[in-house]
């Protein structure tokens, strides 16, 4: 039978006087997609939680309802209605009709304004707390709709859990999750058949499992004898394969795009041209929104990026109020966030003088929470308040308004105690800035020096401690690869089997954080023939250090062929290192890695481009470790400007080393079919990544 398609009717049941947008107090519903980040999984090491694909899906699936208004509750302990206390930041008549301790039992209770609807018979609603977010002292009530057939609006609850502990409720705080179901989960559920067995008594099952757990065994102890990448991980999972390599037999997503509203009745949207749909008429629902916009050239993967409203139909709002302003948009957030100072991006965008709105930007738009927080971060990058008006003229707030946020926000003492902040960073660039002064005094500042044969105690008084690149040769002699490596060795020896590799690279710009999407697997053979017919150079396929695991599992014997050289590296593993191989064009964008690393050239040459770790500041670096520095035109400057980076370049052959400093932002291109081994197990100290925190927007 087949499955009718999902269809979901949002009314409006509130004044519009009740939305956000139309408030003058700032309280006031408000609903989005909800957000794939959390706070607490961007805190752990290299985001790792967002590995975890299931929790990501599950974070933004379905839509948010906001918290209306800021408020403080106590519970007094007592079972009976009205034994909570309120504190509302604003308009308490107002939001104590729609908050309450009605049910009593320290339940707090939300009177929504949108009456839910699905569509086919069986369809049902489920709602919930905002998923993976958590409040201390306080839990979201769950509850499953029937919502095929009600007519009516629904309460959210939340269980204050420990008397006379006071918990704050901040406005638009997600309130709760909605996540329409297609079928009846719980006849569903009555009808199903559920087996239990022993594992070892499916053959096919107990393969499976039993090759993903010495795996995950495997790998974690290669890990722990830092045989892989800090970063590193496993990708089965999120790559839809099973650990015998076989594809997901269903659909398999890595992330959602919320379907495409349509407004109907009395309620009104305008096009939005910076998303390709339309804008938002009830505060935020149903467009695009980016919550965490990033840069061009390096971006996180987003649920929600510009124009994703194109995709799925079948989401109808009802409404009966007046037209309602549109919110900023999300393409020009992530305008505004992309540069080092998200000023000059959103001037950029505006076509024409700052002070008049291009044509793109003439619909009126209205401040919200996250233009306020855009007006603090240009204050505190030195913006004047008159800049920052007339950028926001251009994107289409009424001039009124902006200087009246603006003039707010100058006057705010959260904005100043941040100047605190400001000035502590100031501290720490003008201590970068004198350790570049003193860096450039250096007699070979404008070189990356080339030293023969350079001996272990040489090597780290030179550079390993002063944080200086050096080219080292002479110390590959011994390396069987330098005389046996070459395509038709690589194929006759080893083009039957599956290797890793990222393709599709030139598809997108974000490559390198977006690394698990250009994941494929294919035989060598087939790989080295796409080196050959390769002739005027290609960035679209590579195989790189992220492709380590997997490729050292299936190449072992390479490592036979290369020396851990022992003047430099701890050679306990006889397998460290990580492999590199590609056609001439490949490009790995300006970046610093967590450790300090060699590159080991076995076949072809690499151009190298280099900054020092001080100059960081002037390399545009906006997100974890990457620069928007284009390497590909960065003109070089061995005596730059005091306040321009120095770039220095060299040009890496087979057989030389070259000593990457930690810190140092690096841009390299393969000028040739070319082959590397990176080195990070120095039998000096290498441990930089352990207390390294800053893996989002910097």
């Amino acid at each position: 039978m087949e499955t009718k398609p999902l269809e979901i009717l949002i009314y409006q049941i509130a004044d519009d006087s009740m939305l956000k947008e139309n408030r003058s107090d700032g309280s006031g519903w408000d609903w989005c997609w909800a957000d794939w980040q959390r706070e607490w999984m961007d805190a752990t090491p290299n985001r790792f939680a967002y590995r975890c694909l299931p929790l990501t899906i599950a974070n933004q699936t379905g839509w948010w309802v906001k918290n209306p208004v800021g408020f403080e509750a106590t519970w007094r302990g007592r079972s009976e209605p009205g034994t909570i206390d309120f504190r509302f930041d604003v308009s308490g008549s107002l939001w104590s009709e729609w908050i309450n301790n009605q049910f009593g039992h320290g339940i707090i209770t939300w009177n929504t304004p949108f009456l839910f609807r699905t569509r086919p018979e069986g369809s049902r609603l489920l709602i919930c707390g905002p998923i993976n977010m958590f409040k201390a002292y306080a839990h979201p009530l769950s509850a499953i709709i029937e919502s095929d057939w009600m007519s009516m609006s629904f309460t959210m609850n939340w269980k204050l859990m420990v008397p006379n502990q006071p918990v704050r409720f901040d406005l638009g705080e997600p309130l709760f999750q909605a996540i329409p179901l297609v079928s009846n989960l719980c006849a569903d559920l009555e009808s199903s058949v559920v087996t239990y067995q022993r594992l070892s008594d499916d053959p096919e099952i107990f393969e499976a499992y039993h090759t993903w757990h010495q795996g995950r065994r495997q790998f974690h102890q290669l890990k722990a004898n830092g045989e892989v990448k800090p970063d590193e991980w496993q990708k089965d999972y999120f790559q839809g394969r099973d650990a015998l390599g076989r594809p997901a037999p269903t659909i398999h997503q890595t992330k959602l795009r919320p379907p495409r509203i349509h407004y109907t009745g009395s309620v009104r949207r305008g096009l939005n041209p910076e998303s390709g749909g339309a804008t938002t008429a009830i505060g935020g629902f149903g467009g695009v929104r980016e919550e965490n916009p990033v840069g061009q050239v390096y971006a996180e993967a987003s649920s929600c990026p510009a124009g994703a409203t194109e995709g799925i139909s079948g989401v109808s709002v009802v409404g009966s109020g007046t037209t309602a302003v549109a919110e900023p948009m999300a393409a020009m957030a992530t305008q505004v966030a992309e540069a080092g100072c998200p000023l000059e991006a959103l001037q950029a965008r505006s076509e024409g003088s700052v002070g008049e709105p291009s044509e793109a930007a003439v619909e009126e738009r209205r401040v919200d929470d996250e233009w306020r927080r855009w007006i603090a971060e240009n204050l505190m990058l030195e913006g004047s308040p008159e800049s920052i008006v007339n950028a926001m003229v251009a994107a289409g707030i009424p001039r009124d308004e902006a200087a009246r946020e603006v003039q707010c926000a100058v006057e705010s003492p959260y904005v100043r105690g941040s100047q605190i902040l400001r000035n502590r960073l100031r501290k720490r660039d003008w201590l970068l800035a004198t350790y570049r002064k003193l860096h450039r005094m250096h007699p070979k500042t404008g070189e990356i020096e080339r030293r023969h044969q350079l001996s272990r105690e040489k090597f780290l008084r030179n550079y390993y401690i002063p944080n200086r690149p050096v080219i080292i040769t002479g110390m590959m002699d011994d390396w069987p690869a330098l005389t046996k490596w070459n395509l038709d060795y690589f194929a006759e020896r080893f083009g039957d089997r599956e290797v890793e590799v990222q393709m599709g690279r030139e598809a997108g710009a974000n490559y390198e954080i977006e690394r698990e999407k250009y994941i494929h697997r294919l035989p060598f053979r087939r790989f080295i023939e796409m080196i050959r017919s390769t002739t005027t150079g290609t960035n679209d396929f590579y195989l790189t250090a992220n492709n380590n695991s997997s490729n050292k599992k299936t190449l072992p014997e390479l490592w036979e062929d290369i020396v851990q050289i022992p003047e430099y590296l701890d050679g306990s593993d006889p397998m460290g290192g990580f492999f590199w191989m590609g056609p001439p064009g490949t490009i790995t964008p300006f970046h610093h890695d967590l450790t300090n690393n060699f590159m080991a050239q076995v076949i072809g040459r690499k151009r190298v481009k280099i900054a020092p770790s001080w100059d960081m500041p002037l390399m545009r670096n906006t997100l974890h470790c990457f620069s928007r520095v284009d390497g590909r035109t960065a003109p070089l400057a061995p005596y730059p400007a005091a306040d321009e980076p120095q770039i220095l370049e060299c040009i890496l052959g087979p057989g030389e080393i070259l000593f990457l400093p930690i810190g140092c932002l690096h841009y390299v291109e393969g000028m040739d079919l070319s082959v590397t081994v990176s080195f990070t197990n120095f039998v000096f100290d290498n441990d930089f990544s352990s207390f390294y925190t800053t893996y989002n927007e910097v």
